[in-house]
């Protein structure tokens, strides 16, 4: 219990210092703009739509506005710790951090940072918490984790809250199979973990009282997503069918496409990736029903799948992997690196940090100069690197793919009986001999 609770504090510490200085201004925007639409009764989808439809018509290319595409369930996670913003700064509080020059005020930026990355935060206290209860070396590694730390307190994306979801939904699967429908649906807020449906209504489909709990958990959590499908259905299913449609993106082994200009060959590519993702994924749930492999192995195996076959596959997206992964105890830890590399030579570290160069124009500058500098020094071969981690990623986690059809040898008991022997010696003439009686 003791050191449960200090890998629960030493983990909250950590993120609690982090999370007021450092950011992904499109994301953290996304969810900021989106959730004063929300509390201001505005259609979020309808402006998403909107926007997309302006982009279109200027441009002529079959291009997306990159606005809020999750279900509403995540508004009703994100918006109440925005409206605590908004009380504590009830006038100047007109953050902009999606225009091309952020519009940052200070301090207000702070306390926003923190209550917006909140419910993260608390995600991954959870997950420490209840991989602690079954390994204490599992918890401190999460707790310490520099990836899953990076996602959660710098990025401030919010997959450490669907790992915590999915962890969870497992936990209590076997038992509780309402609150473990519930639990799954709500995980939908990013909508990949779509790819476990059917294996999580697989396993109880032969007991109708079992599948019909967890179908009623899954309902329950999908009630704000229904109500948007009847209010508002185009402009719901559109934003939905963005996510369905986006071009090849992100750390997978389609990236190397990005390097040719052109939104409409990116299109083609993915249509061309989007049934390999299918077919992979299909046959991957197959063969894990047919074979009945243990459910957790299952559902690490789907998520590796997804990250390595699927067109869009953003950094962020092991992250909800991480807690189930550990728990199965095959899970290749080196995995978290790669994500961490491709950052260096995508988005770059320096642009987290806005909030700190904000401050003044001296720090500013700073950063222009330095940002520039870097992305000059790795601008001709920084594609190629990119691609170079994206393969490096997608072999490793294949093979831990691999290692999860491999049956587990159970480890040797550490209170085994130890053999007791008793010695008998007889000695007749030379040379002497020993007999011995095995109890």
């Amino acid at each position: 219990m003791r050191s449960r609770l200090k890998y629960v504090l030493i983990g909250l510490g950590i993120r609690l210092i982090l999370a007021p200085f450092f950011m992904h201004a499109w994301d953290l925007g996304t969810i900021l703009e989106a959730s004063r639409q929300f509390l201001n009764g505005q259609d979020v989808y309808g402006y998403v739509a909107e926007r997309t439809y302006m982009l279109r018509q200027s441009t002529g290319l079959p291009l997306y506005h990159y606005g809020f595409a999750y279900l509403p369930q995540t508004l009703l996670i994100f918006a109440p710790f925005y409206r605590l913003y908004t009380l504590i700064f009830p006038f100047e509080n007109a953050l902009d951090l999606q225009a091309v020059e952020p519009v940052i005020l200070y301090p207000q930026v702070y306390v926003f940072l923190l209550l917006i990355k909140m419910p993260v935060i608390l995600a991954d206290i959870a997950v420490i918490y209840l991989l602690s209860n079954r390994e204490p070396k599992i918890g401190l590694f999460y707790a310490l984790n520099p990836y899953v730390i990076f996602v959660t307190a710098v990025w401030g994306n919010f997959d450490p809250l669907v790992g915590l979801f999915l962890l969870a939904s497992y936990l209590c699967f076997n038992e509780r199979r309402t609150l473990s429908g519930f639990l799954y649906g709500l995980s939908l807020i990013k909508i990949y973990t779509i790819v476990l449906l059917p294996l999580f209504i697989a396993r109880p489909i032969f007991s109708r009282r079992e599948f019909t709990k967890f179908i009623l958990g899954l309902s329950i959590a999908s009630l704000p997503a229904m109500y948007y499908l009847f209010v508002a259905p185009n402009s719901f299913l559109d934003a939905m069918l963005f996510q369905g449609a986006r071009p090849v993106n992100g750390m997978n082994m389609y990236h190397a496409v990005l390097s040719v200009q052109g939104i409409l060959f990116q299109t083609a590519i993915t249509r061309i990736a989007t049934p390999i993702f299918a077919t992979a994924l299909l046959s991957l749930t197959h063969i894990v029903l047919r074979e009945r492999l243990p459910t957790l192995n299952s559902l690490v195996m789907l998520m590796l799948a997804f990250l390595i076959s699927a067109p869009v596959t953003n950094e962020q997206y092991l992250a909800a992997l991480v807690p189930l992964a550990l728990l199965s105890q095959r899970f290749d830890r080196k995995l978290c690196v790669f994500p961490l590399l491709f950052v260096a030579f995508n988005a770059t570290y320096m642009y987290f940090a806005i909030p700190i160069f904000w401050t003044d124009a001296a720090f500013h500058n700073l950063y222009t100069v330095i940002r520039g500098a870097w992305m000059e020094a790795t601008g001709p071969y920084s594609g190629y690197v990119r691609y170079f981690i994206s393969l490096s990623f997608a072999f490793l986690a294949f093979r831990s793919l691999h290692s999860h059809f491999q049956p587990q040898i159970p480890p040797l008991s550490k209170h085994l009986e130890v053999t007791r022997t008793t010695s008998y010696t007889v000695t007749a003439g030379s040379p002497s001999f020993e007999v011995r009686k095995v109890e």
